[in-house]
């Protein structure tokens, strides 16, 4: 798993990448890429900035270039489309691309039919054009890719952000980079938000307004969350005693842990792991359940198609 900044490695000839995932848990994590979102089954609690959407069945979201933003199940199964691209593909004849920042993100059916329906047709095309995989397939994605990016300008609302903003935006980013980092490699240890301070060169208090403004959570409440990442990976991948999982993801001790499930999921450790080891995704052949993606195969894609064809989606 991954805590910081994700590397997105685009589809061969193109700026795009697409995948399928089934989404357990993802902590805090950003991009230089646009991420489009459609949840295809089920539903998934996405957390950005100081906002927390459940996004259900259909619905859509856009992540904004080096948005922070975390992802968790709800108390069923998910399957989200996920397309990201780079906005700096096309800064030859549309550089205000890499400047803008969306301000309407959340597009459903009922709420913007317009835009849903065309943001929907074109990321499926792209599915579909994948699969194919004909002479030209990566002309027609990146011709696809640009008649939805002509779809989010003309029908969202946006901001188009200074040079000076954005340079001060990357800033905040790699701040936030090394103590994502620091926390990713100590998390076993006794870590506090004084000795990470320090190692910033930071004043303790503006460090604690920090991450409290780009997370939307205290250090403490991250931290616990990392550490809650470990043990449920830990906890639905091996057989370790729940003493051994509290050693190996950092908690005192084995009340603490089922605390924090029980704040997270709702209940404890043990409860958790008989509600989600048989639980399966309505299309499930294809998940791996290490990286929680769906491969890209061609039986694979062609389920999907015909999923998403069956629920008219793709008109």
């Amino acid at each position: 798993m991954n805590y910081e900044y994700e590397f997105v490695r685009h589809i061969e000839s193109t700026s795009l990448k697409f995948f399928f995932v089934s989404m357990t848990h993802r902590l805090y994590h950003w991009h230089n890429d646009i991420e489009i979102l459609m949840v295809v089954d089920g539903s998934v609690i996405l957390e950005t900035g100081n906002k927390k959407y459940t996004l259900s069945k259909n619905d859509i979201f856009i992540l904004n270039s080096n948005e922070v933003h975390s992802l968790s199940k709800t108390n069923e199964t998910n399957t989200i489309l996920a397309i990201q691209f780079d906005p700096k593909f096309c800064k030859a004849y549309f550089p205000q691309l890499q400047r803008i920042i969306f301000t309407s993100q959340y597009i459903t059916e009922k709420t913007r039919k317009l835009c849903w329906t065309e943001l929907s047709r074109y990321m499926l095309q792209i599915v579909k054009e994948y699969n194919k995989k004909d002479k030209c397939y990566q002309l027609k994605l990146m011709s696809t890719l640009h008649l939805m990016i002509c779809s989010l300008i003309e029908n969202l609302d946006y901001e188009d952000t200074s040079e000076k903003k954005l340079s001060s935006q990357q800033k905040n980013i790699d701040r936030l980079n090394h103590i994502i980092l620091y926390v990713k490699e100590n998390y076993m240890s006794k870590i506090t938000l004084k000795s990470i301070a320090e190692k910033e060169n930071l004043d303790m208090y503006y460090l604690s307004h920090f991450i409290k403004k780009h997370l939307s959570i205290s250090f403490q409440e991250y931290l616990n969350k990392v550490r809650l990442e470990k043990a449920v990976d830990l906890l639905m991948r091996t057989d370790m005693n729940m003493l051994d999982i509290c050693i190996e993801s950092g908690f005192s001790d084995y009340r603490y842990l089922n605390k924090m499930f029980v704040k997270e999921f709702g209940c404890t450790a043990t409860e958790y792991k008989k509600l989600n080891e048989n639980s399966k995704s309505k299309i499930p052949e294809f998940q791996d359940e290490l990286q929680s993606e769906v491969i890209h195969n061609d039986k694979a894609l062609e389920v999907f198609i015909k999923h998403l064809e069956q629920n008219n989606l793709i008109l």
